[in-house]
């Protein structure tokens, strides 16, 4: 398999269970993990890269059309990451015991992973 599709894998897999992790924690919501923090639909985009990795010749990278849909769907999924972000953090701005959770740094880390995939997915050649 090429390395391009093992690290879009990992990537997906990272980015999955992201969102079980908890995003937010404070008195009055307690802990809301990713699901319940509506980070979900960042998979959205993913599935679409991950068809893109598991068909096809999966000894070479991508083609040139699939690799730059596959770029362009997990460079989405790290947008919406990103907006989600912004999200926790204004709704933990000024309350003293609100904080951030784990979930939200490990969803960005596991579509960042599925962007370097999907670029490496244009060396045709595994070595």
């Amino acid at each position: 398999m090429h390395r391009s599709r093992i690290v879009v894998l990992i990537g997906i897999l990272i980015t999955g269970v992201a969102v079980l992790l908890p995003f937010t924690r404070s008195p009055a919501a307690g802990t809301v993990n990713g699901i319940d923090g509506a980070a979900w639909p960042a998979l959205l985009p993913l599935a679409i890269v991950l068809l893109i990795a598991v068909v096809g010749d999966r000894v070479e990278g991508n083609r040139l059309i699939p690799g730059i849909i596959s770029t362009i769907f997990s460079c989405l999924a790290v947008v919406f990451t990103v907006v989600k972000i912004n999200d926790g953090l204004l709704s933990v701005r000024g309350t003293e015991e609100a904080s951030m959770g784990i979930g939200p740094w490990v969803l960005l880390a596991g579509t960042v992973i599925v962007v370097a995939g999907s670029l490496l997915g244009f060396t045709r050649r595994v070595g």
